[in-house]
């Protein structure tokens, strides 16, 4: 699991550390404290040798890059290039910094095909037209707890409609890692469910979803993909009709039991939630990471899931360093402060309403 978190020059966030993470890492903060740029900083040095993954966060937030490849520009700070992306990540046996750098077809000198009508155009214009960032240079170093360095590379770039990919030669990744957004939330759930049903797991998850509607005696998986709950009745029903809540813990929970050993990153994790789902949804994120030793980094503007999160801690008496929450805050000067939270003075802040959002 992480300890430290080191991030520069990535989105908004010139510089920011968590420092002291733990099992699981509730992140909170204004509008515009860089909550989502933490998760995807973390999801970018767990895929350390994988340089799609730039492609895959921007793509979530509903960026097309072959649409426009300027956006490539758009993970480094205040779109200047020239200060590559680095995240540095301290684990207790392992150190992994990664260095991610724009390829420029002009800077570096690439050939390229010019058909014989544009060069009969009236452009009286002195650019040329690739200029943009067309890709991504990982350069990649892994420090073991000998204090032994390996340095990989990896890149992808565009060519027409196609990428260009090379991978980190010699390295394969040991960090299982799955990002978890309101948009992507539900899109997994059959398969991982399927594969949960098989490795006849099923029957913890059916005691979470009891915590919420008791009626719920079993789950399977349809050959249409619709999941469908056995609440004593005639016939089976589809998930679909018991409410978003049940769905989004149901696929949550699933997400954590397949990601064993691994990292689960979620956003806005109250998101589709009644407030009084929001205890039982904590206790069973607490419960599924504990048994499947993942750690969890979450983000949250809800006060209500402040309280939950705290409740459920109290609640099952994990102990006092199981769990953190983390405040950002951005000044005029765009410089961060990170406030970090233990059980103790979760409670306080919340007894005495302070503002930790």
């Amino acid at each position: 699991m992480y300890n430290t978190i080191e991030i520069e020059n990535f989105r908004g966030i010139s510089q920011l550390k968590l420092i002291d993470t733990k099992q699981v890492n509730l992140i909170v903060g204004k509008n515009n404290t860089g909550k989502t740029s933490v998760l995807e900083a973390v999801f970018l040095i767990s895929g350390i040798s994988n340089p799609q993954l730039p492609f895959n966060i921007n793509t979530t937030r509903g960026l097309n890059f072959l649409a426009d490849q300027d956006e490539a520009f758009l993970i480094y700070h205040k779109l200047n290039y020239k200060n590559p992306v680095k995240i540095k990540a301290k684990l207790d046996k392992q150190v992994r910094e990664l260095l991610i750098k724009p390829i420029i077809q002009s800077e570096s000198q690439a050939s390229t095909v010019i058909e014989k009508d544009l060069l009969t155009k009236n452009i009286l214009n002195t650019v040329l037209n690739n200029q943009a960032t067309d890709g991504y240079d990982y350069e990649i170093s892994i420090t073991d707890e000998n204090k032994k360095t390996e340095k990989y590379n990896a890149i992808i770039y565009p060519q027409g409609l196609m990428f260009q990919q090379q991978i980190a030669k010699g390295y394969r990744e040991t960090i299982k890692c799955n990002y978890v957004n309101p948009s992507n939330i539900l899109l997994q759930l059959p398969q991982g469910l399927n594969e949960i049903i098989i490795n006849k797991k099923i029957d913890k998850i059916i005691g979470i979803l009891n915590k919420i509607d008791t009626q719920i005696k079993s789950i399977s998986v349809g050959t249409n993909g619709l999941i469908y709950c056995d609440i004593g009745l005639d016939k089976l029903i589809p998930i679909n009709v018991m409410g978003d809540g049940i769905r989004r813990i149901l696929s949550l929970i699933t997400t954590i039991n397949l990601s064993k050993n691994g990292i689960v990153i979620i956003d806005e994790i109250e998101n589709g939630f009644h407030s009084e789902t929001l205890p039982i949804l904590w206790r069973a994120v607490f419960m599924a990471a504990k048994e499947n030793n993942v750690q969890i980094f979450a983000t949250t503007h809800s006060y209500e899931c402040i309280e939950a999160f705290k409740d459920a801690y109290h609640f099952d008496k994990q102990e006092n360093d199981f769990a953190r929450l983390f405040r950002l805050e951005k000044n005029e000067k765009n410089i961060f402060n990170v406030s970090s939270y233990d059980q103790e003075m979760i409670n306080t802040a919340t007894e005495m309403n302070w503002e930790i959002r």
